[in-house]
């Protein structure tokens, strides 16, 4: 189960990181919804990005031309294979890789999230579902946890995934949501 963020110092620098971070999220060219994310630890950015599509397809590809608008109901984390655009989670590890490993030891990942142009803001635990993010976020070991922001009782704090605890999260929520998208299929998860 993820946990309450209670460590005031990294409090206080996961919000030193927000701002920056929202801002990335605001730069994403989805049109379904935009991720920033930022590698840190202290006060140290260790890497950052958005979701977007590649260079050499930006302004040609839209989001209309993707494979998934092609199946009618993926949503929830189904069908994000088929998506051609670099997730937020990716393009900050991608960017992390440059830098000396020891530098990274001991990482938070900071993901916010922007609909409309809006910062969405969470008052329930997310619910991880991208498989491919948690496989590199459990497999680049130097990331401790995944941070997100949260309002509880009107009090803005965070929730903290361990890694492993984000990838087991993630391929359970994924696998419900395929059997909630595909019945016909048959699929349960544990």
């Amino acid at each position: 189960m993820p946990a309450m963020v209670t460590d005031r110092r990294l409090i206080e620098v996961a919000n030193s990181h927000r701002e920056p971070t929202i801002s990335l999220a605001r730069k994403s060219d989805c049109l379904e919804a935009n991720y920033g994310a930022r590698i840190f630890r202290g006060d140290e950015v260790l890497g950052e990005g958005n979701n977007h599509v590649p260079d050499d397809i930006k302004g040609t590809y839209l989001c209309k031309d993707c494979p998934r608008y092609e199946v009618n109901g993926l949503r929830g984390g189904v069908g994000s294979e088929l998506c051609v655009a670099i997730h937020a989670e990716q393009a900050a590890i991608s960017h992390m890789l440059y830098l000396p490993n020891e530098r990274g030891n001991g990482a938070s990942m900071l993901i916010e999230k922007v609909k409309n142009g809006e910062l969405v803001v969470r008052t329930e635990i997310p619910r991880p579902r991208c498989v491919e993010c948690a496989k590199q976020i459990y497999n680049m070991t130097l990331i401790k946890q995944v941070i997100f922001p949260i309002r509880i009782e009107g009090i803005d704090t965070f929730v903290s995934f361990s890694r492993d605890e984000f990838h087991r999260l993630s391929i359970q929520n994924l696998t419900a949501n395929w059997a909630k998208t595909f019945p016909s299929l048959g699929i349960r998860h544990r």
